[in-house]
């Protein structure tokens, strides 16, 4: 490094992203474009199609629709946030919709041609083919910065898109750990993942015995309105094996959702039915990313649906749904019908 070699008993990789430029025809255009374009924009596309499985385009394209750019938003999965509960996704999608955004699901970019009046870009839709013409397509795949490395020097694969980590933040060669956008297989990286796990392989590389907590891993949106979820959904925990109970509380019913018309708002949780540890609680609404907060200590505590629902909110807040969603769960709701 800088004319100098260094030597080391443990070491951390932490080296970021790259963008990975989609492969269809076309995408070599300077009008493809990845995230680092909105940074040093000058002039917004009247067009854009925003392209891919990024749960981070949905924000990028309600920032330009809010600009009057039109707004495509395609994705190769069935729907928006397709890991996340139906709940949660169908709201979001309503309301990008009733926004005026196009969401096109199960697609695909077969080419892309630039014409006078601008990109042709030919889609496979379900079972349709169409031509939307845009101005600019946005793409945001990314996969670790792992060039230049030298990791096959040291037992690692440097051609990969991620490098493998266990809950220590080790990679298989003893010594070397790796955080934030290198490591799978969380690879949904958010930035406050990328602290934790680095602070977990700092511990680690120091001699200390700390592991990473997969079960309070928060993914967020801050679109409009908000989105978080934590832990498990209701498919998820069954799949894992669990008896699954499950409740959710509109914001609708919520006091304060009320005077702030939180027509779009929710709170779910779910839980393991015997016993009633939360497994997962997800949010829809203005201020769903604080309410995130309480949920990541209630599951890294192993809180109960009856811890939950016992426990005194400030009144009116729309925390108080915390506990109407346990309550539901319980089958003693106060606020809904």
């Amino acid at each position: 490094i800088n004319g100098k070699t260094l030597s080391y008993k443990n070491i951390i990789l932490a080296s970021g992203a790259r963008w990975l430029r989609p492969d269809f025809p076309g995408a070599n255009l300077e009008e493809v474009v990845n995230s680092d374009y909105l940074l040093n924009i000058k002039r917004l596309p009247k067009r854009a199609l925003l392209f891919g499985r990024s749960p981070w385009i949905i924000e990028i394209a309600q920032f330009l629709h809010r600009f009057d750019s039109e707004v495509i938003l395609a994705t190769e999965d069935k729907s928006i946030l397709p890991e996340e509960s139906k709940a949660i996704r169908s709201r979001l999608t309503k309301v990008l919709k009733d926004q005026g955004i196009s969401i096109l699901t199960k697609s695909d970019i077969l080419s892309l041609k630039k014409k006078k009046d601008g990109l042709h870009c030919a889609l496979r839709t379900k079972d349709k083919e169409e031509t939307v013409v845009v101005d600019r397509v946005i793409s945001l795949r990314r996969g670790a910065a792992l060039t230049e490395l030298g990791l096959e020097t040291v037992g690692l694969d440097g051609k990969g898109d991620f490098i493998p980590v266990n809950e220590r933040m080790e990679t298989p060669v003893g010594g070397i750990y790796a955080m934030g956008d290198l490591a799978a297989p969380e690879t949904r990286h958010y930035s406050h993942l990328a602290s934790q796990g680095g602070i977990v392989a700092a511990e680690n590389a120091m001699g200390m015995e700390s592991t990473f907590d997969h079960r309070t891993i928060t993914r967020v949106l801050f679109t409009q309105p908000q989105v978080a979820c934590i832990g498990l959904t209701s498919k998820e925990a069954k799949q894992a094996g669990y008896d699954v109970v499950e409740g959710a509380a509109p914001l609708s019913m919520n006091p304060f959702g009320m005077i702030i018309s939180q027509n779009e708002g929710l709170v779910e949780v779910v839980a393991e039915k015997k016993y009633g540890e939360v497994l997962g609680m997800h949010f829809i609404g203005q201020g769903a990313c604080e309410m995130a907060g309480q949920a990541v200590l209630a599951i890294q505590m192993e809180a109960t649906l009856e811890e939950l629902a016992r426990a005194t909110f400030p009144h009116p807040t729309l925390s108080e749904s915390v506990a109407e969603a346990a309550r539901e769960c319980l089958g003693r709701p106060i606020y809904l019908p």
